[in-house]
């Protein structure tokens, strides 16, 4: 696989979550709050239940900023 074809695979994948903003947002939200959880778990040594609190309340709040910054921009 050449770099030229990364890059145009990249653009396609771009394009299409420009085309679909609120599946952008989810995939954004859900990428933020098991960033978050997995972070409180390892670094803060939290439980895990407590981390998913944390890690859901992330990505709700990465849904709402990125589905206003979407519905802004359009």
């Amino acid at each position: 696989m050449s770099l030229e074809s990364v890059f145009r695979r990249y653009r396609q994948v771009e394009q299409w979550l420009e085309a679909h903003p609120f599946v952008h947002s989810l995939v954004l939200a859900c990428s933020i709050g098991s960033s978050w959880a997995v972070s409180s778990i390892l670094i803060a040594g939290q439980s895990p239940p407590e981390a998913a609190r944390y890690g859901l309340a992330a990505g709700i709040a990465a849904f709402v900023v990125a589905t206003t910054v979407a519905l802004v921009r359009r």
